[in-house]
């Protein structure tokens, strides 16, 4: 399996419990289409409910292609079913899903038939309808080649994301201990 990735919030400011899952079943060189895309929440029990909040639907799985000059645009012919996401983080191509309130949610798609290319995938969710609070985001990037198999998988970004790029973050030695 490649590409797994999960994220669960540590920090001490942080005011909610859980996190989320999110990964694709291939490897390099195996056919993409119809693999399986696994994503999830833990223990989000404060996941927005409400449809008075913008925060429903609370979660969003997402897919957008990545041009040579490494801008997300959105997938050409449109894939049935796939819009405009409503919830985190509002991406232009995407499918939403909502964290029951018992703050658990596991689902899987199949990944649909996709031209040779690079691609951005992404699963986020909102653990809290409280302002100022994050939405929780794992993603990905990865190639499909002329022969419809996976060529390349990319890292989550661990640091600033600035497009398709991803900036580290230098921390000064004084917290390095």
């Amino acid at each position: 399996m490649i590409a797994l990735f999960t994220v669960a919030p540590t920090s001490p400011a942080t005011a909610y419990p859980g996190g989320i899952s999110f990964y694709i079943a291939g490897k390099v060189g195996q056919k993409a289409v119809g693999s399986t895309v696994f994503f999830g929440a833990e223990n989000l029990t404060q996941a927005p409910q409400h449809a008075t909040t913008y925060r429903t639907p609370n979660a969003c799985l997402w897919l957008e292609a990545v041009n040579k000059d490494g801008e997300f645009h959105p997938l050409e012919p449109q894939i049935s079913g796939w819009r405009q996401c409503a919830g985190p983080p509002y991406a232009t191509y995407g499918k939403d899903f909502q964290i029951p309130a018992s703050g658990s949610l596991a689902g899987q798609i199949p990944l649909p038939d996709l031209p040779a290319g690079k691609y951005y995938m992404g699963f986020g969710a909102w653990p809290s309808p409280t302002l100022g609070v994050s939405s929780l985001i794992l993603s990905f990037p990865f190639t499909i080649g002329t022969d419809g198999t996976f060529t390349e998988f990319g890292t989550d970004c661990d640091g600033i994301e600035d497009g398709a790029l991803c900036l580290p973050i230098r921390l000064p030695s004084s917290l390095l201990g």
